[in-house]
């Protein structure tokens, strides 16, 4: 191939990859103004969120009003592990998942980066048949928060997950959502929103 016809590839290239950025972001955009809002709406779709205390009046996040806590059959289904999270919030279906797990793990916001380099890594040594998207770091209300976005296989068909670390009382908090990847161009956007919108509640001296 000529070099004027590899500039010209690259070029148009590098203009795709800034055209899918800027169309990933306008997305979640979308989504924080429907998250915050209470209400997501998309053609002949209307989702409602709503703010809700979690992790024992700890921490303050916006998800979909129709989540509730999940049968705990499902959930032994759904996370066949001795490491299951604490606390799992799901749709009528199953299909949707958000995860919380607040370990026994010192976390500070410093230290979020280098454990959200262990977590990737832990991730690729345990899901090998996964593939990795992004991970990254950002602020969120004052918190630092590690994410890591992978596609893994499972029996009912390619699953997404957003897994996020940050601390919470000095501790690692671990949130995970979930959804099938035929799901992730709507719930992708929606799931990083509603991370943003998370808060600790502040601790009222006594």
């Amino acid at each position: 191939m000529p070099i004027d016809e590899q500039i010209q590839e690259a070029i148009n290239r590098i203009r795709r990859e800034k055209e899918l950025m800027a169309q990933a972001e306008e997305a979640v955009q979308r989504a924080r103004e429907g998250v915050n809002s209470g209400v997501f709406q998309r053609e002949d779709l209307a989702i409602e969120f709503a703010e809700r205390s979690l992790i024992e009046e700890k921490l303050l996040m916006r998800m979909p009003v129709d989540f509730a806590v999940m049968d705990p059959d499902l959930a032994a289904l759904k996370y066949p592990s001795e490491h299951r999270p604490g606390l799992i919030f799901s749709d009528e279906s199953g299909s949707l998942s958000l995860a919380f797990n607040h370990t026994q793990n010192i976390l500070t916001n410093d230290k979020v980066p280098e454990f959200k380099e262990f977590l990737v890594q832990n991730l690729k040594r345990l899901q090998s048949g996964s593939r990795f998207l992004a991970d990254g770091v950002f602020d969120c209300n004052g918190q630092t928060v590690g994410f890591v976005e992978f596609i893994s296989p499972a029996i009912d068909g390619e699953i997404y997950n957003l897994a996020c670390v940050t601390p919470l009382e000095g501790r690692a908090l671990l949130i995970n959502f979930n959804c099938l990847e035929e799901d992730m161009e709507l719930w992708q956007p929606l799931a990083r929103a509603m991370v943003e919108t998370m808060r600790p509640v502040p601790v009222v001296a006594s």
